[in-house]
């Protein structure tokens, strides 16, 4: 099985270990792919963050790398046009907090304009459609519309709802909306490899499910 975790936080923001730390354990646990996350907001020196983490993907070749960076909503609908081609230069960035903001389809209708612009990959994290109401679908459909990927975070108490039947993750993978795994972790002393084990079989279960109906492969 293919084992990724593109959602993790080190001491360049809300995190207790090193990247190079952090990769070691991924390593161990015998990940194929881990994505370095660190909140956009926290990270003082953007340039050489990036730069450390673009020197680590060329020193591990047994596990790959990927540059990303988790940003809040507000934050993101502020940026200008040097910062837009900054978030360009990282391989993916995580978008958090969408459904606490007031007007949501307002917001929506601003993230398309900023996503015409990313040539990054975007995801959403910590999003619990249920929370969204009758914006659920205008969510969904903008994600499948500008290829917005769904950070399946198996953290606490998001993750037991989500496998206690919100139906989430069968949901947007019936829309096509590729969905990745992420653990938000903050600590390498956190031991996350069984939620993160279990995760990735609900995922196959529910990708094969819906591929028997010919959907794509995500």
């Amino acid at each position: 099985m293919f084992y990724q975790d593109l959602h993790n936080h080190t001491q360049w923001s809300d995190g207790d270990s090193t990247i190079e730390a952090l990769i070691n354990r991924a390593r161990e646990y015998g990940l194929q792919e881990i994505g370095i996350s660190d909140h956009y907001e926290f990270v003082d020196d953007k340039v050489v963050y990036r730069e450390m983490l673009g020197s680590l993907k060329k020193k591990f070749q047994d596990i790959k790398v990927l540059i990303g960076t988790e940003i809040k909503i507000g934050t993101l609908l502020r940026v200008s046009h040097t910062d837009i081609d900054e978030l360009n230069q990282y391989d993916y960035i995580l978008i958090e907090n969408l459904e606490y903001q007031s007007d949501i389809a307002e917001v929506l209708e601003s993230l398309k304009d900023l996503s015409s612009k990313l040539t990054c990959k975007i995801g959403l994290a910590h999003l619990d459609l249920e929370q969204l109401g009758k914006l659920r679908g205008q969510v969904i459909e903008f994600m499948t519309q500008y290829n917005i990927f769904l950070d399946f975070n198996f953290e606490g108490t998001f993750y037991i709802n989500l496998l206690q039947g919100y139906g989430q993750i069968e949901d947007v993978l019936h829309q096509g909306i590729e969905v990745v795994v992420g653990s938000d972790t903050h600590s390498i002393d956190m031991d996350w490899w069984t939620n993160m084990v279990a995760a990735h079989e609900y995922l196959l279960k529910a990708r094969k499910l819906y591929n028997k109906e010919g959907l794509r492969e995500t």
